[in-house]
């Protein structure tokens, strides 16, 4: 008792200073929590959204990605392989390939579509005029060559004539009996997207950004398009690449390369960007192809220290009619 009793008479003698100390005592409480949450925020930046529009002058044009379908010339590949050969993907292509006599750069080139054979003549462009366009050619192995079409500029209009417009070709005639041979139906691969992000056959993260249709064959494709830009915010947890040539796209696809040259130690020709030696017996091609399709069938996401872009843009493709083209045949036009 005589503990409380001295306590209470030091607090009836002097009310005032208790006050002051428990004052003091809820403010170094409260300053203490506040600096122990902006620390928390420095070390790990809350996640926050803003949403606006911009109107710009300009609209800037996605890449345009052409692949043919069937992507190789199955006649050429059975005279350049010895066997029956519709596809590289199969067996019967590498038993009697002749590796000592035959680059494999020479094999995949000379069985694929050169551009003449894709797209017809001259009849393409932007804004109605071909020298807007850029044309880059990449190989892959299940698409064989394919055609990207960039754009060198900017369009300050939004109209029918004012947007991409070309014109392919084929060598299949419809209804012809090479066509009932085939495996799909023929025609060509679309796939519009990004033009810093380069093309890939693979299933990469980031390849859900790119739009896809299929031409068919004397068929007339009008095209309506809707570009959405996200930026992103950068952070330890998921850090961003603000450089503009970067492709995660690419950066995944190399990523594979790498892994499958480390597994078979060769490369095949649609494996750029990889130094290594490409492979020299039948052996290890088949290895090299049967693990690449194991990457290309998945229906997972790759993983791979990728970082993702700062700056993505969506492209949404609109189809506003797709009706019959009066050709004289093998022949399609988009618009």
């Amino acid at each position: 008792m005589g503990y409380w009793l001295e306590l209470l008479d030091w607090i009836l003698r002097d009310p005032g200073k208790l006050i002051r100390y428990l004052v003091l005592f809820v403010c170094s409480v409260i300053v203490i929590v506040q600096l122990s949450e902006c620390f928390t925020k420095l070390n790990s930046p809350p996640i926050s959204t803003h949403s606006y529009f911009s109107l710009n002058d300009t609209v800037e044009m996605p890449a345009v990605t052409i692949c043919r379908e069937p992507p190789y010339k199955e006649d050429v590949l059975n005279s350049m392989s010895g066997g029956i050969c519709p596809h590289p993907k199969y067996i019967t292509c590498w038993n009697n390939f002749p590796f000592n006599d035959l680059e494999l750069d020479d094999f995949f080139m000379n069985s694929t579509f050169d551009l003449e054979e894709t797209i017809l003549g001259e009849q393409y462009g932007l804004d109605g005029l071909t020298k807007n366009l850029e044309i880059k050619t990449s190989l892959h192995f299940y698409m064989g060559r394919c055609y990207t079409l960039n754009p060198k500029i900017e369009l300050k209009r939004t109209t029918r004539t004012s947007g991409y417009s070309l014109m392919l070709t084929h060598h299949i005639i419809p209804g012809s009996s090479m066509e009932m041979m085939l495996e799909k139906n023929p025609g060509w691969h679309v796939y519009i997207h990004d033009h810093r992000h380069e093309f890939t056959e693979l299933n990469v993260k980031g390849a859900a950004r790119s739009e896809y249709i299929f031409a068919e064959i004397d068929e007339e494709i009008e095209i309506k398009l809707q570009s959405q830009q996200f930026r992103n915010i950068e952070s330890k947890e998921t850090p961003c690449s603000a450089t503009l040539s970067y492709s995660d796209m690419k950066c995944a696809e190399l990523c594979v390369f790498d892994d499958l040259a480390t597994k078979t130690n060769c490369t095949g020709p649609w494996m750029t960007g990889i130094l290594q030696q490409p492979c020299d017996n039948s052996k290890s091609m088949r290895a090299l192809i049967k693990d690449y399709g194991i990457y290309y069938e998945s229906d997972d996401d790759i993983e791979c220290d990728c970082k993702r872009p700062c700056n993505a843009r969506i492209y949404s493709t609109f189809i506003q009619s797709r009706k019959q083209l009066n050709s004289d045949g093998g022949r399609t036009s988009e618009l």
